[in-house]
């Protein structure tokens, strides 16, 4: 049986919470077929979740493959890409449609997925064989990197010349002009949210058994400091100006917000509607924080007042991942230095190599 990255805890007692979702700048608008749009995994229901971010409803549900995890949107704002970590494929979707316009295969659990700036190539992370997935996006031809421990979460920086696989107190960066793990970062614990800012000099990851968020320069690739954060941080969201770096923390119910400029938490949100939180994404407009509990409620954060508001979302059963469409004016970056009845508590997540 594949060890997966994690060991879900999303197959536990209760059903699970919905996706969220963010929006970005006042100057950035979100273009083509997703324009207005969300996308979210639903592993549990073997779909794709379409939302109307507008109106916070739901569109559509697109069929997938078996488990789908990572969701990413190609440039254009036209096309998305799917890993199906059960089914061992790569959904490819027209997002016009709504509809799977292709099924690519080869691959091995492959989980959370990432594209190049040029949305020429695809990235995903294979836990059945240890590796990271290279795909032309125009064949559906892939090359596969061995990293030495088993991946979970993917990023690649704006150039396309690095990406950086999470897993085990690591975090591997890989060459992608020669294919090759050129470094490895150590970190303190099991690596579950990450992201990388818009002009590529900072990756941030969340580190749910140890209790910190790690920032890493991009440019030097080495550890700058690891960040206190209480009670699992466990997905991050950065702003879409790069300023902030929003934490959810599963086992605090807060939303911590770390300044990229200082690399400390300036603030600390509580989450009462969105019990034991961990997932986070941001929406082009930049308006709107969406967050997701595991009971399965959602609610939008308004990033100016920090006020949290309850929606009815459907976010589907056990859902991964979250994406809105790409900005068709990029954020200028900012410079950074080097309910009813009671439930049973559910049990924490458990974390695997």
């Amino acid at each position: 049986m594949r060890l997966r990255a994690v060991a879900v805890f999303f197959a536990l007692t209760a059903v699970l919470a919905p996706s969220l979702a963010l929006s970005s700048p006042a100057t950035a608008v979100d273009i083509g077929a997703c324009g207005g749009k969300a996308y979210i995994t639903a592993a549990g229901d073997d779909v794709v979740k379409v939302i109307d971010t507008q109106t916070n409803t739901n569109l559509a549900d697109i069929p997938v493959g078996a488990f789908p995890e990572g969701i990413v949107i190609a440039p254009d704002g036209n096309t998305a890409y799917v890993g199906n970590g059960y089914g061992d494929t790569i959904s490819v979707i027209d997002l016009a449609s709504n509809a799977v316009s292709a099924t690519w295969t080869g691959f091995d659990g492959p989980e959370y997925v990432a594209l190049n700036l040029a949305g020429t190539k695809l990235y995903s992370t294979n836990s059945g064989t240890d590796s990271l997935g290279i795909t032309d996006t125009l064949t559906g031809l892939s090359t596969f990197v061995p990293l030495g421990f088993n991946p979970f979460l993917v990023v690649a920086n704006p150039t396309g010349t690095k990406a950086y696989v999470s897993g085990q107190n690591v975090i591997a960066v890989v060459d992608l002009l020669t294919e090759v793990v050129s470094t490895s970062i150590t970190i303190s614990g099991y690596p579950i949210g990450l992201g990388i800012t818009s002009d590529g000099t900072k990756v941030y990851s969340a580190n749910g058994t140890d209790n910190v968020v790690s920032a890493i320069d991009a440019v030097a690739d080495s550890l700058i400091t690891e960040i206190p954060v209480p009670n699992s941080p466990y997905w991050i969201t950065i702003s879409n100006d790069d300023s902030k770096v929003y934490v959810v923390e599963y086992d605090g119910d807060a939303l911590d917000t770390i300044s990229t400029v200082s690399d400390t938490v300036i603030s600390t949100v509580a989450t009462p509607e969105t019990p034991y939180p961990y997932l986070s994404g941001m929406t082009a407009d930049g308006a709107q924080l969406y967050v997701f509990g595991y009971y399965g409620e959602v609610a939008v954060l308004d990033p100016l007042t920090n006020v949290l508001t309850p929606t009815a979302l459907d976010a589907g059963n056990q859902p991964y991942d979250f994406r809105t469409c790409p900005f068709a004016t990029p954020p200028t970056p900012v410079t950074t230095s080097t309910t009813a009845a009671t439930p049973v508590e559910p049990v924490a997540p458990a974390f695997a190599g």
